[in-house]
């Protein structure tokens, strides 16, 4: 089977032309997409047509419509792609419906947690052909231990649950599988999604990792893997300066440092119970965040001997105990070099997270010389895992642990903390771009991307 490189120029959008199986212009052995796509088909092929990108095209990303005060990390991919297509001379968009994409000729729907159902009826009455970009967090192995160490801990605080048993702090120490216990279900969003992974033309995932949990979810589905691009944080070519220090108040490495969005998943409760009775001060640096950033206030001002300060962006300034809130200057994100000097400074960088997909934290951590407290629940491995070595520890400056193991966490903190390293710049995982997520973008789709022909021509 060959493929002929051939333009035909037509004023209407993909989606006209392929609103069917049965739809399409036929020309001999040839099958015109659109303006933009031309796919060959052989005598002897079994009806399947390759989509080729001859010239420039428009993706529109469906995101969810809270993504600015829930999103983080996705958002930021998404963004990603979005550049990288422009740098391309690709079109995008970002809207949170299929009826204000008319315009696009292939649609990526983002995160597949969310009961698409009604997403999926709009893409079928626009007819555009769509994939989903994943961000398939694996609930099923760790939502329940996630939820089940948030209620235990949360009922050691006090909070009213219904249970059958006391709840006794020192126990989440000495039996961390005590969490499974008291652990939710995770919603059926596969199970109502059903008819999404079943038309969907393409799934993308960042990872080795992701990818087996969308195979999982979806059999035979027809995947790509495309590691993300590291954030604007990584590619900091300046030297690190002190104004964190001038922020906090801290001294260079003396403080342990997290960063992300205060939620469950990423287990600050754990980092805090891990370092309780450690006399190093603990930071967080946080953007907007629901109320579970309130249960790791409480927690620090109740446990934590030594100071804890949280960077926040939504919470108020106050003090209770040793637990700190300094608020974002004007509630605004902190600027690049001031993260850049939070994770330059830091003594150890700790982000025991139930899942992360990678987690950009890490490499962050990494690019500035910093060591981390890793998961093995997350897939950084996947990025940093070197074969000839056996590992994804690179040159130590990696140590994982398991999320709810506590002692194990502090044991590590003390083993470790205040080790320094180079600063990491030549990892392929630091040195991708966004241009290099686009090309992989629109290479997979050119490779994967099929229709059913009609069996007659």
């Amino acid at each position: 089977m060959g493929v002929l490189h051939i333009a035909f120029i037509f004023p209407c959008p993909l989606h006209t032309l392929v609103a069917g199986p049965k739809n399409g212009l036929r020309i001999k052995n040839f099958l015109v997409i659109s303006r933009k796509h031309l796919s060959f088909r052989s005598p002897n092929s079994e009806g399947f047509f390759q989509i080729l990108f001859l010239s420039n095209m428009k993706i529109g990303f469906i995101i969810r419509s809270d993504a600015q005060r829930k999103w983080g990390g996705d958002l930021a991919v998404v963004q990603s792609y979005r550049q990288g297509l422009a740098e391309l001379g690709h079109e995008s968009s970002t809207a949170f419906s299929p009826f204000e994409q008319g315009d696009a000729d292939f649609l990526l729907f983002t995160n597949y947690f969310l009961d698409q159902r009604e997403t999926l009826s709009e893409a079928a009455m626009m007819g555009i052909p769509f994939g989903v970009l994943a961000f398939q967090e694996n609930l099923l192995h760790y939502y329940p231990p996630a939820t089940g160490f948030c209620v235990y801990v949360m009922g050691c605080l006090g909070h009213d649950f219904e249970t059958d048993t006391d709840f006794d702090l020192e126990l989440l120490f000495e039996m961390p599988h005590l969490v499974h216990y008291y652990g939710n279900m995770p919603n059926r969003s596969i199970l109502y999604n059903l008819d999404l992974a079943r038309k969907t033309t393409l799934w993308i995932a960042n990872s080795a990792t992701e990818e087996k949990t969308i195979q999982r979810d979806c059999p035979g589905c027809k995947t790509a893997v495309i590691p993300v691009a590291p954030g604007i944080v990584t590619a900091w070519d300046k030297d690190p300066d002190t104004s964190f220090l001038q922020l906090t108040g801290l001294s260079s490495g003396s403080y342990l440092l997290q960063v992300g969005r205060l939620e469950m998943r990423k287990n600050q409760l754990g980092t805090i119970l891990a370092t309780r009775n450690l006399d190093v001060p603990l930071v967080f640096i946080a953007t907007r965040s629901p109320s579970y950033e309130e249960f790791c206030f409480e927690a620090a001002a109740k446990w934590r001997k030594a100071p804890t300060l949280f960077i926040s962006q939504s919470l108020a300034a106050r003090k209770e105990g040793a637990a700190r809130v300094i608020s974002m200057p004007k509630k605004e994100k902190l600027p690049s070099a001031t993260l850049a000097s939070a994770y330059h400074h830091a003594g150890l960088h700790i982000h025991p997270a139930f899942q992360e997909l990678p987690g950009a934290t890490y490499l962050e951590a990494a690019r500035f010389g910093t060591l981390s407290i890793a998961s093995h629940w997350c897939t950084i491995n996947d990025y940093l895992y070197d074969p000839s070595l056996g590992h994804a520890e690179l040159d130590g400056r990696i140590v994982y642990a398991e999320p709810h193991h506590l002692l194990d966490i502090g044991k590590k903190i003390e083993q470790h903390f205040g080790k320094k390293f180079p600063p990491l710049t030549e990892h392929p995982a630091l040195k991708r771009t966004h241009r290099d997520v686009a090309q992989d973008l629109l290479k997979s789709l050119s490779i994967l991307l099929t229709v059913q022909s009609p069996k007659c021509f």
